[in-house]
Order: C-alpha cells, then sequence, then structure tokens
C-alpha cells in the first residue's frame, strides 16, 4: 500500500497488503479427498464435479486478465508459426473476442473455461496469395458477426446450463448436438471430469462456433483442413 503523509509531524511507516496468491490449475475449491465415496456421489448430485470450472481456483480472477494470458499465449504459437512458415500466418476467432468482453464473458470462461483464443476457436489462415496458393487455404478473414445477436445464442446455451431452458434454447440445443455428432472428430471427449452441465455446454459453445463460422465466413472443410494443417494433438487441443 502506500506510505502515508506526516500527519501528526512524523511519516507513519508504510503498510504492506496481503500478498496475492496465485493458484494452478490443480488448485480446487474442494479437496480432491471429498471426491472419495459418499461426499462425492453426494457433491455430483448437486452438481457439481471435481474439474468443472466454479472448482477451479485459479478460473476465478478477473476475465480480463485470464484474456490477456491466453491472447499473449496465442501471440506466442503465432510467432514460433511464422518463424518456420515461408508465408505469413494470421490466427482468426470462430467467434468474436468481444462475446468474452460482455455480460456472458463470465459464463463463458469461470463456468465453462472456454477462452476464445484457444484452439476450439481459433484456425490458422494465411495472410497473402502465395500463402493460399501453397497451403490450398483461403486468405483469413475476420469475423463482422453482430455481437448482440451471437449473445442471444450463448444466452440459450446458459438456460440450457442451468436446467431452465425455454424452447427456442431446447431447439438450439438439438441443432448443435447434431453438428457435434456429424463430426465427431472435431468434438472429442472431455479429457477432464466434468460434470454433465459443464459438458454438455461446452459441446454446444463450439458446436455452434463451427457451424456459424461454416455458414457465414469459411466452408466446414477449411475450418477442418486447418486443424489438420496446425494442430498437432487436436484430440487435446480442441477440448484444453
Amino acid at each position: 500500500m502506500f506510505g502515508r503523509r506526516a500527519v501528526f509531524g512524523k511519516k507513519q511507516p508504510a503498510i504492506d497488503g496481503p500478498a496475492r496468491q496465485d493458484f494452478g490449475p490443480n488448485d480446487r475449491v474442494f479437496d480432491p479427498s471429498l471426491w472419495e465415496g459418499e461426499r462425492g456421489e453426494f457433491l455430483r448430485r448437486f452438481g457439481f464435479a471435481p474439474d468443472d470450472p466454479k472448482n477451479r481456483l485459479d478460473l476465478q480472477e478477473p476475465v480480463s486478465a485470464q484474456l490477456a494470458r491466453d491472447k499473449a499465449a496465442l501471440s506466442k504459437a503465432l510467432a514460433a508459426l511464422n518463424r518456420v512458415s515461408p508465408n505469413p500466418i494470421g490466427a482468426f476467432t470462430l467467434l468474436r473476442e468481444e462475446l468474452w468482453h460482455g455480460r456472458f464473458g463470465a459464463f463463458l470462461l469461470g463456468r465453462l473455461d472456454l477462452s476464445p483464443h484457444r484452439a476450439w476457436n481459433t484456425i490458422f489462415l494465411p495472410l497473402d496469395s502465395a500463402g493460399a496458393a501453397a497451403l490450398g487455404l483461403p486468405i483469413g478473414t475476420k469475423s463482422d458477426d453482430d455481437v448482440a445477436e451471437l449473445e442471444i445464442f450463448i444466452e440459450m446455451i446458459a438456460e440450457l446450463y442451468s436446467g431452465k431452458p425455454g424452447s427456442e434454447a431446447n431447439a438450439l440445443a438439438i441443432v448443435c448436438d447434431g453438428v457435434a455428432g456429424n463430426f465427431p472428430y472435431l468434438f472429442p471427449a472431455e479429457r477432464l471430469d466434468y460434470s454433465p452441465a459443464v459438458r454438455d455446454a461446452r459441446r454446444r459453445v463450439r458446436s455452434f462456433a463451427f457451424g456459424r463460422a461454416s455458414t457465414t465466413r469459411f466452408k466446414k472443410e477449411i475450418i477442418i483442413k486447418s486443424q489438420q494443417t496446425f494442430l498437432g494433438k487436436p484430440e487435446e487441443q480442441l477440448v484444453a
């Protein structure tokens, strides 16, 4: 904190605030031992699971901090890619990053651990015609989707997550689940022990992102080819 001014003729000593504890991905609200036996069954019955984002302490920090960290990681990966590529490559999101700066940012990150800068929402594409010809991929374009319109769909997925969906949300679930079912290699099984509500919501956001982008900006074959070209372990990266 700050050193105080001399109020009574002498400068008061500076007082340090409590040190901030940095939590890692293995730090949990509920201790791992609580998931054993009847206690674990009780927690699961009420919608908790060991790896749910709301049980992870590192995901409770501000959305802005998490976004900055993930964006920096993506920039580092992109820089490494461009060091070995003969043609410039850019990163393009399926769903706009601005969606995370709005009212559903905390839901997408804090409840689902879905960041816009990770592999599920990012594809790499060439930035010039030479790269497009060499890779057989189009030059990348940024999304101009209306964020307010995107929020309508995310709100429906949030309704499904809460267990209180309307008829439109149920219809969206059928569409999203159908997309994921048609492209199982793009939607591999989760590697973490999530509750059913989290697993379903994560899959639906990801399938909505794929379906939306493939109908408004890129053919689905383009998204698939980009991931096959640039992702070394899609079965892990697409659910990270």
